[in-house]
C-alpha cells in the first residue's frame, strides 16, 4: 500500500501546485467517478431507467 499512498500523494500535490498557479479569474472544476474519452471517444449502448 505504501506505493498507491505515494502515488495519491503526488496527485494530491500536483493538483495543489496547479490551483495555486492559476490566473486571476481561472477556475479549477473537479470531476469524480467520471470516465472521458476527449480524443478517441467510444460510441456503445447506453441505458437508463424509463422517464429519466
Amino acid at each position: 500500500m505504501p506505493v498507491v499512498e505515494s502515488r495519491k500523494n503526488r496527485r494530491i500535490a500536483a493538483i495543489r501546485r496547479m490551483m495555486a498557479a492559476l490566473a486571476p479569474g481561472e477556475v479549477t472544476v473537479y470531476e469524480d467517478e467520471a470516465d472521458i474519452h476527449l480524443f478517441n471517444p467510444k460510441i456503445r449502448l447506453d441505458w437508463m431507467n424509463r422517464g429519466q
